[in-house]
């Protein structure tokens, strides 16, 4: 018996394998969340913007959760700004914090949306179950809190 990895036997398979079903994944959600988002003039950048500050982050956070630098976040308010889905207040006690809130006119919008790319999922991924659905956003959830060297 040989002292090798047989990597056939893995239950990932190779690993470049998981490298290229990577990349075919984010593409295919890319384009099928950009082809929804498109129609309504945003990004999935600004999207995940829009959907942070119904959370309630501020700038800051909104960068740290996105692990993206800070003149991104900036580019991408300042245009959700200019197309009057979001308002932007200076906090009284530090000036140099600001509020970000949703426009009346982007609230039932983002609802909108968000039904619309609901649907679209629930369409593609109409024979994959629950269960495993939410083992696939367990997963993804793991990775991205993984601290990086």
């Amino acid at each position: 018996m040989n002292n090798y990895l047989n990597l056939e036997q893995e239950v990932i398979g190779p690993t470049y394998l998981v490298g290229i079903l990577q990349t075919k994944v984010t593409r295919k959600l890319s384009n099928i969340m950009n082809s929804a988002l498109k129609k309504h003039g945003i990004t999935m950048t600004e999207w995940a913007i829009l959907g942070l500050i119904l959370k309630g982050l501020d700038i800051a956070e909104i960068t740290k959760e996105l692990e993206v630098k800070i003149t991104l976040v900036s580019r991408s308010i300042r245009n959700l700004k200019q197309k009057k889905f979001i308002t932007m207040k200076r906090v009284e006690e530090d000036r140099r914090k600001k509020i970000l809130t949703l426009t009346d006119h982007a609230f039932p919008l983002v609802q909108q949306i968000e039904k619309e790319l609901r649907m679209k999922f629930r369409g593609i991924l109409g024979e994959v179950t629950y269960h495993d659905l939410m083992t696939y956003v367990k997963v993804l959830n793991y990775i991205s809190n993984l601290k990086q060297d």
